[in-house]
């Protein structure tokens, strides 16, 4: 099937946890060394996937969460996962939350196409639901074709 051109990534809502280095130093989730490595580990598997500009990336910023304390992870990893991909040749960064909240704040009920409100979380206050999916995956895609002329 040939190499991929673009490569879209989503992921990161269970990395609210310490960081292992190789020494056993244990950096805790939230803290600036955590963030810092984080941002460095991105950064690494971006280069990999992108095969240092060869090919583009696309990875999607977590939506708000429920709890206070994860929501406040998913900031620093997004604004990790964002500065990596500052950095690297081919790949962007795409924040979801001005569709995947109400101004910023987490919502179970979303406005879909259409502009109904739909059930977009999941009960544990992190995944989406369908709804919630296909509300992201059309933002994805208006990226995609924004940014780059894919064959």
């Amino acid at each position: 099937a040939g190499t991929p051109e673009l490569i879209i990534v989503a992921m990161g809502g269970n990395d609210g946890q310490g960081i292992t280095l190789p020494d056993g130093t244990v950096l805790p989730a939230g803290s600036a060394g955590w963030e810092a490595e984080y941002r460095r580990r991105a950064s690494v598997v971006m280069r990999i996937w992108t095969g240092n500009g060869a090919r583009r990336l696309l990875w999607l910023g977590l939506p708000p969460a429920r709890s206070h304390r994860l929501n406040g992870y998913f900031h620093q990893l997004n604004a990790a996962t964002a500065a990596a991909a500052a950095g690297v040749s081919g790949a962007s960064y795409l924040d979801l939350t001005p569709w995947l909240s109400k101004d910023g704040a987490y919502s179970d009920y979303l406005t879909g196409a259409g502009g109904r409100d739909v059930l977009a979380r999941s009960r544990d206050g992190v995944h989406l639901t369908l709804d919630g999916a296909r509300i992201a995956a059309a933002h994805a895609l208006d990226a995609v074709r924004s940014t780059w002329q894919l064959r």
